[in-house]
């Protein structure tokens, strides 16, 4: 009796199936069963503005990436788009309905011309920062980000292009923090995403920033702050690998919680000074600093003159820690000035991670005022 049920569901599978081949055949319009079939389709057919923008540059599809379903109804998704010899996310927001009881996806809404236009001339500028050994972007497993594109004197994003110089211009300076503020659009673009995009999906909420290298590091702290301003912590900051492939350095706004009962983390803070000739760093946890008699300066805990040197200090440093505490360092933080080039800044960030032998989703950036 079992067999029989049993064969008797298989029949009903497969009749269901057929039958939604037949009437996929029978409409004009095929459905899309999956979402690598919606969004493959609507990309080659040019269904959106953001699409048809993609597709007149010579992009191509490459594949889904990530799907998330959402609070209200729809999913959240990624793909990656191949341009010159790149692979770069995209994101893409898809529903699903039911058509005579089968799946048919549909692409809801995509990035429009202008952000989509301005992606691919970022990524293949050659302006990008560069982290040689950052992870490769497309391998992050992860759930779709809002990317932010950062040159010298805008922000841009799926909802438009930001005037950080003329919106900084309207804010009050006398307030505490002027000198990093965010520009209010950022703000309003960042809830926008979580509750239009994500339909307050919060535990989704992370961020790609594609900056320009010369950008500065107090604009992207303005970046920092205005997304987490909103419950955005986790970051990918996107960067040319060594193989010229596009990359991306994982990292989070500076917040640290508490569970209760717990003790809250206390992060080492690592402060980067580039100075004439080497590089300095002054390190501290809490109202401890590292002092070093034979530092090339005597404000910095030690300077080196390249990344292997780096490697070896952060190391011996961690081991030492370690000795006293086998669960110290446990986070990190990673700062500098205002006036520092988010290119001078990134190689040495990719580093901390795998110096201080600590995950580098748990090396923070921050920003250090003067």
């Amino acid at each position: 009796m079992r067999n029989t049920s049993s064969m008797m569901i298989r029949a009903a599978m497969i009749t269901l199936a057929l039958s939604c081949v037949w009437s996929t055949q029978a409409m004009a319009t095929e459905l899309a069963a999956s979402p690598t079939i919606a969004t493959k389709a609507a990309f080659e057919d040019q269904t959106t503005p953001g699409f048809s923008a993609l597709v007149k540059r010579g992009a191509t599809y490459g594949g889904l990436l990530a799907v998330d379903a959402l609070p209200g109804g729809g999913w959240a998704a990624e793909i990656e788009v191949r341009y010159k010899s790149l692979g770069v996310r995209y994101p893409v927001k898809l529903r699903r309905l039911d058509e005579g009881g089968c799946d048919n996806w549909v692409v809801d809404w995509t990035p429009n011309e202008a952000f989509s236009t301005a992606l691919l001339n970022m990524v293949s500028s050659g302006a990008l920062p560069e982290a040689p050994s950052s992870k490769p972007w497309s391998d992050h497993a992860r759930l779709p980000s809002l990317p932010i594109l950062l040159t010298r004197d805008k922000m841009i994003t799926p909802y438009g292009t930001i005037d950080v110089v003329r919106e900084l211009a309207e804010l009050d300076t006398t307030q505490k923090g002027a000198s990093i503020a965010p520009p209010p659009s950022l703000i309003k673009h960042t809830r926008k995403w979580l509750e239009g995009f994500l339909e307050n999906d919060d535990g989704a909420a992370s961020v790609d920033v594609i900056a320009d290298r010369r950008a500065t590091w107090r604009d992207m702290t303005r970046i920092v702050f205005g997304v987490s301003s909103v419950g955005f912590y986790k970051l990918y900051l996107v960067s040319s690998r060594e193989d010229g492939s596009l990359g991306a350095v994982e990292t989070a706004a500076p917040i640290f919680g508490s569970l209760p009962g717990v003790k809250k983390p206390v992060p080492l803070v690592l402060g980067y000074y580039p100075l004439e000739g080497q590089t300095g760093f002054r390190v501290s946890q809490g109202s401890a600093v590292l002092e070093d008699e034979g530092a090339c300066d005597p404000e910095m805990s030690f300077c080196v003159a390249d990344g292997g040197e780096f490697d070896a200090r952060l190391g011996a440093l961690a081991a030492s820690m370690r000795a006293k505490k086998p669960d110290n360092p446990s986070f990190a933080m990673f700062a500098t000035t205002g006036d520092v080039q988010v290119g001078a800044a990134i190689g040495w960030l990719e580093r901390v991670g795998a110096g201080l032998a600590i995950p580098q989703r748990r090396v923070f950036i921050g920003y250090i005022e003067r």
